[in-house]
């Protein structure tokens, strides 16, 4: 889950415009966290012009702080629909714009997501666990004929076209590597969003996952080691 670098509060995203601390109306911080973090979601990674803006800890929960800055990232409708009424606080689980999401999961070929394996602490991984559960990322959908149109979940689907996407251009790429365009890749792939299924099918290739991680604004650089092919940096 790609680690998001979202600006402060008080930061002039433009000349004489300055990040309010909260806002009267959650719509009018759209163009904001477009310009940060791009219209992705901030959990399964979707591209999405018509993404929604998502109360991190949602207006349901007693005592949440609604329309704060800090409070608000971007969500596709069915991860917005898996969170609406879960129980959220840092306390209980990782978030993406607090925490390093891309050390705490492993994506697969398949579409599935798990906890990364190299997670020993048993508070780490619940609360990594939580993030998934809370999201529904931790499920591959099985659409039946009568499944309503509200209910179905295409994001597992999404992730193992985006693979199967990634992985050609993985071949390409080591073909002719000496005349491939790698800032074409890249704007390929910010097209289509899945952040984490190219970074994780390019893992051979530290100057591509270089090119994604500055490609894909709002990323958060600082959770990723340039002395090591930029694999995350463990938490």
């Amino acid at each position: 889950m790609r680690p998001l670098a979202k600006w402060a509060v008080g930061f002039e995203y433009l000349p004489g415009h300055q990040i309010p601390q909260t806002f009267s109306n959650h719509a009018d911080a759209a163009h904001i966290l477009s310009a940060n973090l791009g219209k992705y979601c901030s959990y399964c990674e979707r591209y999405d012009p018509g993404i929604q803006i998502d109360h991190v800890v949602p207006v349901t929960q007693k005592h949440t702080p609604s329309n704060a800055w800090d409070n608000l990232l971007y969500a596709c409708s069915t991860c917005n629909r898996f969170k609406w009424h879960a129980e959220i606080s840092e306390e209980l689980m990782f978030l993406p714009h607090k925490s390093n999401t891309a050390y705490l999961f492993v994506y697969f070929a398949d579409g599935t997501i798990i906890v990364n394996p190299e997670i020993t602490d048993d508070i780490t991984k619940a609360k990594a666990e939580k993030l998934l559960k809370v999201t529904g990322l931790d499920q591959i959908f099985i659409e039946l004929e009568d499944t309503p149109k509200e209910a179905r979940d295409s994001r597992d689907k999404d992730r193992r076209k985006a693979w199967k996407i990634a992985n050609d251009h993985l071949k390409e790429y080591e073909s002719g590597k000496e005349s491939y365009n790698i800032n074409g890749l890249v704007n390929f792939a910010k097209q289509r969003g899945s952040f984490s299924v190219w970074f994780t099918v390019f893992q051979a290739h530290s100057e591509v996952r270089k090119a994604l991680i500055e490609g894909f604004k709002g990323t958060n650089d600082t959770c990723f080691d340039p002395q090591n092919g930029y694999n995350p940096m463990p938490i």
